[in-house]
């Protein structure tokens, strides 16, 4: 559970870096509301 945690945290930081680097919003914004679905869904099961 903790594994994962961080795997979304490392992946939000890539998304965040290479998102302004791309400057492609929509798929950024894609990947940020489905790393925050992810963790809300990691933070449900507890």
């Amino acid at each position: 559970m903790k594994l994962t945690l961080i795997f979304s945290y490392v992946l939000l930081l890539f998304v965040l870096r290479y998102g302004f680097q791309i400057m492609n919003d929509q798929v950024t914004l894609l990947l940020l509301i489905g790393g925050l679905a992810l963790f809300g869904f990691s933070n449900r099961k507890k």
